[in-house]
């Protein structure tokens, strides 16, 4: 019986209905996992649609504002009162990250207001919130003694002497007293000033790196416009909320830099409107400091008409130094006149972070910086300030051209890293070719770019000795005006020259290749300085690098060569060195080819630009009694021509029938924030902005100029076309107004 039930048992318990998944801890192992499953379900759709999710704005809500303080609070939407992000980040950082990437975050606001009409008169320079009436505006002119720099209405207030600005005549309108400033200022002004429109800029500083794509939110508590170029607007509510986040053609931001945002809103706000600003979803101090943007910049072209049937030449170089201020790269003054320009290419920088912004595109296309041919054009341009500097003061273009020249040298000290380095050039042509739209604005480089450096222990002459020059002739231009200045410039210019002069020169014979500029760096070393031994030195390049020899045939690459013979003769004074000069100007003014209506057609490529640079050496030959009424018609002929006397003006802005179309991004580009292109650059219409001052390339040899941004040949603008240029014209400037006799 025993073995039986043994049996009997076993039987049942193999044949009977009891499987494993009945076990106890089978069932418990599979609830907690159904509970765990359930939870984390819930939790995910809580963590969606409460924690993270976008604050939906209630429609057709009324806007209520309070008088009483400034970051005034917004019923719709109902969270703009608060710090919540509109808009989470698709890639969520921890807090601790946050904190620890953004330590000090702050806005500055810059404000501008206009007078009825069509004035140009902008908000003070007095830092106060309350810029929105003539009573707070006046109080700040008064003050304009004290305060340094461009106030409302003056220019160079604390000289005692004011411009007008009221009205965009305004160069040919000074008010000698601070009384006349102010009753020319606020005449025909109503009696407030609506600020209808101001300019942001936001400066965000980091600590440590994030390689997570930025983002910024910006409340107004009224309805606004923004218009930028900087990231991409992700959402906008109402017209009140802006969430941007960063473009693909944004550099991420790195350990210790800024992080900049600029931006124009328009709609009747103010910057006290900004009730918060959000970035990666942290909140931003506010800061309002209240600063002129002053865009005098016309908008119309410049008439250089007189009732004598001359050219008004000071208007001329008005205009041409605007021009090299629509050059300019780099962190701009709060000053600047071009309205339609602001920073650029602040990432420009060293092998070894060496900081490279600023300075001046060497031409409106390439947008690059090269240092010999920066150099070549201060040179020139120094050259025609230190002898007419009497007709850029009656023109009182003289802070202006100053402040030229100091934009160019302050870059070249920079690429002069150390005493044996120097850069030569930022960005190239392959670097254009990497981005996505080749024809952009240089306010839309936002990445660093390639450099050249240059070891000037080795064989090179061209350009260590260009720098050289170009510093020492701005030396003499600061002399007077900043002696501190004056000493840097004459620092640099040595330790350049010595070490041009000590490389192996029996490489160089060309002058060409480097010996006519290491005469002209000793020219300009001498007479800078006095000092004998450049003298010495003077001649023995003339002799060495055959100097004088270069007189039968004149193009672009020798231009350098016929401005060594001319300071020869004008320091030297040696009767040898005048014969040169004298048969290299008679070779022109007599024997080179002239288009029908009269241009000296003296290089194929460079056309107008080595026309006006002869024009000004030979000018300047006639200074020192060469031919003298010879030479000075002949550069009153050429300069006529490029003003108009061919029956159209080859200056943009200026004259008549002006070139409507010149081959440069800046002003080709549509205003922001409409993207710029290559559909800008093949837009058959006229530059939005009108590029004043810049001479283009010119006709061609049948006087037919073809005005089209696409032809180089024809339309392209350079800071080096208008040295020669503006120096011959303040030359003629400074004869017309007898400042010679």
């Amino acid at each position: 019986m025993y073995t039986n039930e043994v049996h009997s048992e076993l039987a049942t318990i193999n044949n009977g209905p009891y499987k494993w998944w009945h076990r106890r801890w089978v069932k418990i192992t599979g609830i907690s996992v159904i509970i765990l499953i359930v939870f984390a379900v819930t939790l995910g759709l809580v963590l969606n649609f409460v924690v993270f999710a976008p604050k939906k704005a209630e429609t057709n809500t009324p806007v209520a504002t309070s008088s009483s303080s400034p970051a005034t609070t917004i019923s719709t939407p109902s969270s703009l009162s608060t710090t919540t992000p509109l808009v989470t980040s698709t890639t969520t950082q921890h807090a601790e990250d946050i904190s620890a990437i953004v330590t000090r975050i702050g806005i500055n606001v810059r404000a501008a207001g206009m007078c009825n009409g069509d004035r140009n008169t902008y908000a003070t320079y007095c830092n106060t919130r309350n810029s929105n009436s003539i009573q707070d505006a006046m109080s700040c002119i008064n003050k304009l003694p004290f305060v340094t720099g461009l106030a409302w209405g003056c220019v160079n207030a604390q000289f005692g002497k004011c411009k007008c600005t009221a009205d965009t005549s305004y160069q040919n309108d000074w008010a000698h007293t601070f009384s006349e400033a102010k009753n020319n200022l606020f005449k025909g002004c109503s009696n407030s000033i609506e600020a209808e429109r101001y300019e942001g800029n936001m400066y965000l500083t980091y600590t440590c790196s994030t390689h997570n794509p930025w983002e910024l939110e910006i409340r107004f508590n009224k309805s606004a416009n923004i218009q930028t170029s900087y990231g991409n607007l992700t959402n906008k509510i109402n017209d009140q909320i802006f969430v941007y986040r960063q473009s693909s053609w944004n550099d991420y931001p790195k350990i210790n830099t800024t992080f900049y945002f600029e931006f124009v809103a328009d709609g009747d706000v103010k910057p006290s409107n900004i009730i918060l600003v959000l970035f990666d979803r942290q909140p931003v101090n506010i800061s309002l400091i209240i600063v002129p943007p002053l865009s005098i910049f016309p908008s119309k072209p410049i008439n250089i008409s007189t009732n004598n049937g001359t050219y008004d030449y000071g208007a001329v170089l008005y205009a041409s130094i605007l021009f090299y201020e629509s050059q300019r790269s780099g962190r701009l003054p709060s000053n600047k006149r071009i309205s339609w320009r602001s920073d650029s290419m602040l990432k420009d920088c060293g092998e070894n972070g060496e900081d490279l912004t600023g300075g001046y595109f060497i031409d409106g296309s390439s947008l690059e910086k090269i240092s010999s041919r920066t150099a070549q054009f201060t040179s020139v341009l120094a050259w025609g300030v230190i002898d007419y500097e009497d007709a850029y003061v009656k023109a009182d273009q003289i802070e202006y051209v100053r402040d030229a020249i100091r934009w160019s040298t302050d870059y070249l000290i920079k690429a002069h890293v150390n005493e044996h380095e120097f850069y030569e050039r930022v960005g190239d042509e392959e670097f254009w070719k990497s981005l996505i739209d080749d024809w952009s604005r240089p306010e839309d480089i936002l990445v660093s770019r390639p450099t050249l450096k240059i070891d000037l222990n080795k064989d090179n002459l061209f350009v260590p000795g260009e720098a050289a020059a170009a510093l020492a002739a701005a030396s003499i231009v600061f002399r007077l005006s900043d002696p501190v200045y004056h000493s840097k410039l004459l620092t640099h210019a040595r330790q350049l020259y010595n070490l041009a002069k000590n490389n192996n020169r029996h490489l160089f014979l060309l002058p060409s290749k480097g010996g006519n500029a290491l005469a002209w760096a000793a020219l300009w070393l001498l007479r800078a300085t006095g000092e004998q031994s450049y003298l010495l030195d003077a001649k023995q390049h003339y002799i060495e690098f055959e100097l004088d020899e270069y007189t039968h045939t004149i193009y672009e690459e020798y231009i350098r060569t016929i401005g060594v013979q001319v300071l020869m003769a004008k320091i030297i004074k040696e009767q040898i060195y005048r014969k040169v000069v004298e048969r290299t100007c008679n070779n022109v003014v007599h024997n080179m080819q002239t288009t029908e209506k009269g241009l000296a057609y003296i290089d194929a490529f460079s056309k107008l630009k080595s026309t006006a640079d002869m024009a000004f050496f030979c000018l300047q030959a006639a200074d020192i009694g060469i031919n003298t009424q010879e030479y000075l018609n002949f550069t009153t002929s050429q300069i006529g021509y490029m003003l108009g006397d061919s029956g159209r003006s080859y200056v943009v802005g200026v004259g008549q029938n002006y070139p409507k179309k010149p081959r440069d991004r800046g002003s080709s580009c549509p205003a922001l924030p409409a993207t710029c292109n290559e559909r800008a650059y093949l837009n058959p219409n006229a530059n939005p902005y009108l590029l004043v001052g810049a001479l283009v390339s010119g006709p061609s040899f049948s006087d037919y100029f073809y005005d089209d941004r696409m032809e180089s040949k024809t339309n392209q603008v350079s800071v080096e076309n208008n040295a020669g240029f503006q120096s011959a014209v303040a030359g003629l400037l400074y004869h017309q107004l007898g400042l010679g006799k």
